[in-house]
């Protein structure tokens, strides 16, 4: 199916090319891994090849995900599946991710709900340091808030 995908890729508009690429970020495969390289090189489709990256995932990717991730940006309406890629490809267990994106989604995100998931995949990562629990108190979600006051209590 990703040859059928490739093969259409700049014979529309963009707005097709765009959908196109948000396809193709669900498919693991070599030829999506290089397009990904190329996007992220060329600054286009961010978001996507950031998917494609996640989804294609190697360690020699890390400081290339968290660089282009912290430049991503965030915007109050617009809708960011970026977030949710991201509490996906996270939720992993796996040990060699590049855990500084959950910082930057943390800071960048405007939804509270998915804030909650990036803090509790942060907490079972053991990133939360006592200084990032004490912020966490003064988050707009009750629930963070909550949930920083209880392991606050258990440190």
């Amino acid at each position: 199916p990703e040859d059928v995908l490739f093969s259409l890729l700049n014979k529309h508009d963009k707005e097709v090319d765009r959908e196109i690429y948000t396809t193709l970020s669900f498919i693991k495969s070599k030829k999506v891994e290089q397009l990904a390289l190329t996007l992220i090189n060329d600054k286009q489709n961010i978001v996507s090849s950031i998917h494609m990256l996640m989804v294609n995932y190697k360690k020699e990717y890390k400081e290339l995900l968290a660089d282009v991730y912290k430049k991503v940006r965030f915007t109050f309406y617009g809708y960011n599946p970026l977030i949710f890629y991201t509490i996906d490809f996270m939720r992993t267990k796996k040990l060699d991710l590049p855990n500084e994106i959950l910082f930057s989604a943390y800071e960048k995100s405007f939804d509270s709900f998915s804030r909650e998931y990036i803090v509790e995949i942060m907490k079972k990562r053991n990133l939360l340091t006592k200084e990032h629990i004490n912020e966490l108190k003064y988050d707009s979600n009750y629930e963070i808030r909550k949930k920083a006051i209880k392991w606050l209590k258990s440190i």
